[in-house]
C-alpha cells in the first residue's frame, strides 16, 4: 500500500477462509523479524542535557515541537516562546537564573532573532546568557551580521542532536558539571 511518499508494509494472509464461515480462529498475520543492527536505539545512553533549563524561540510551531522534543530526550528542560518579543517578555518575568541559554531563530514575525539578542545584551544587561541561533540562512554576511548583534554561534537548519548538544555544552560547561554532582 502506497502512502505519500512512504510504503507502509501490511502483512498479507490470501489462504481461503473456512468454508461456510467469516471466521478463522487460527489466522495469524505473517509478520518480518525487526533486525536492531540495522535500526538501534535513537537514545543516548546518558543524559548530556541534564538539569538544564532552555529557552527555545521560533515562530514555526513544529519547529520548536521538534527541538524541544531533541533537547528533552538529551534531559533538558525546554520553554518556548514563538518571537522575540515574547522571548524578551519570558525573560523579564522568569529572570536569568531559570533560564541557561537560548536558541533562538533569526527571521520571525513581531520581533526578529537579531532585534531580540540585541534587546537582550542592551536592555536587559544578559551579557552572559548564551544565545544560539537557529537558522536557514548561513551565508558569511548573515553570520556576521548575526555575530555582530550578539549571538555567540550559530546552528544550520536542518539541525543535527550531536551538534547542538555539543554547542550547548560548550556554552553551559559549569551549569551542567554542577547538576552531574
Amino acid at each position: 500500500m502506497r502512502v505519500g511518499l512512504a510504503y507502509v508494509s501490511v502483512p498479507l494472509d490470501f489462504r481461503p477462509l473456512h468454508s461456510g464461515s467469516n471466521y478463522r480462529s487460527n489466522a495469524q498475520p505473517k509478520r518480518r523479524q525487526y533486525d536492531l543492527t540495522r535500526h538501534p536505539p535513537l537514545r543516548h545512553p546518558e543524559l548530556r542535557l541534564a538539569g538544564l533549563h532552555l529557552l527555545v524561540v521560533d515562530d514555526i510551531r513544529i519547529n520548536r515541537f521538534i527541538v524541544q522534543r531533541m533537547l528533552s530526550k538529551e534531559g533538558a528542560m525546554v520553554s518556548e516562546a514563538a518571537d522575540g518579543q515574547q522571548a524578551l517578555d519570558y525573560l523579564r518575568t522568569t529572570g536569568t537564573e531559570r533560564v541557561d541559554a537560548v536558541l533562538m531563530d533569526i527571521q520571525m514575525p513581531v520581533m526578529d532573532g537579531l532585534t531580540a539578542t540585541r534587546a537582550i545584551r542592551e536592555e536587559l544587561r544578559l551579557t552572559d546568557l548564551p544565545v544560539i541561533a537557529l537558522t536557514a540562512g548561513v551565508l558569511p554576511e548573515e553570520r556576521q551580521a548575526a555575530l555582530e548583534s550578539g549571538i555567540n554561534d550559530l546552528l544550520p537548519k536542518p539541525l543535527d542532536l550531536d551538534r547542538m548538544t555539543a554547542m550547548i555544552r560548550h556554552y553551559c560547561p559549569v551549569r551542567i558539571a554542577d547538576s552531574a554532582t
